[in-house]
């Protein structure tokens, strides 16, 4: 898999399976551990979660610091981090998110001689966290609510995710550029967008509507259009909008012939 140098950070509920992700990423992938100089500490016997932290430098220099390398960014993340890298190209957030029953079971597992009761307790505390505000700015939200094998599965296809976003393919690339050109046409019935490409290079573009020092149809300048009582793929000989790939030749090669706006 072959990955721009990127930084991840984990969050999500407690017990929720964050270390499989972190450990996914570390064995799999090669990312590196950047601790942040956090050292947590859970006191069961005041069933309330303490987090102690250092002062350093904040989290943007020290990705600076290792910019050749994958990282992965655990166990803690605040707000006041997300602050610092959120507008690194570069950067993801990714929200795990676990039915509460079977966080239970895990922390459960994880403190042996706890309680439900220290479960619940650990769980209020931890959502007056920032945890609930770093959620809604999650490039991803991840559900473990499976088998181990399910959730790795799932991680796979998050790579591949991130492998796309960070580097589309050509036909990604060029179809995302249609995509956008089809916001622009003007006619009503349908949204078209097209782009002319050669060796990768885009020749031309273009978008359906109607030709210029023509109404724009969405303003009444295709009667075929406006008139809801013809159902789509009827009378087209009397529409008046042109197609987007017609608007891309006509471009490329200077036709003489009128354009949509």
């Amino acid at each position: 898999m072959n990955l721009s140098m990127m930084s991840i950070a984990v969050i999500g509920d407690m017990c929720s399976g964050k270390k499989t992700v972190v450990d996914f990423f570390v064995k799999r992938y090669s990312f590196t551990i950047l601790e942040n100089n956090y050292n947590d500490k859970i006191s069961l016997e005041n069933n309330l979660e303490t987090i102690k932290l250092t002062n350093s430098s904040n989290l943007r220099d020290k990705l600076k610091n290792n910019y050749d390398r994958y990282i992965v960014i655990y166990p803690k993340f605040t707000w006041e981090d997300y602050l610092d890298v959120k507008n690194k190209s570069s950067f993801r957030l990714i929200n795990v998110i676990c039915p509460s029953f079977r966080r239970s079971k895990n922390f459960l597992n994880k403190y042996p001689g706890s309680t439900e009761k220290d479960f619940l307790k650990m769980e209020e505390s931890f959502y007056k966290s920032d945890n609930i505000r770093l959620t809604t700015e999650a490039f991803v939200n991840i559900i473990n609510d499976s088998t181990l094998e399910a959730f790795i599965d799932k991680l796979e296809k998050l790579i591949c995710t991130f492998q796309t976003y960070f580097r589309p393919s050509w036909d990604d690339y060029f179809m995302s550029v249609a995509h956008i050109l089809a916001d622009r046409c003007n006619c009503i019935k349908q949204k078209v967008g097209a782009v002319m490409v050669k060796n990768n290079r885009i020749l031309s573009t273009g978008y359906n509507g109607t030709p210029k020092l023509v109404e724009n149809c969405f303003s009444g300048g295709c009667k075929r259009c406006n008139d809801v009582s013809i159902k789509q793929g009827l009378f087209l000989d009397t529409c008046f909008c042109l197609h987007a790939e017609a608007n891309c030749v006509k471009y490329k090669f200077k036709l003489k012939v009128v354009g949509s706006r």
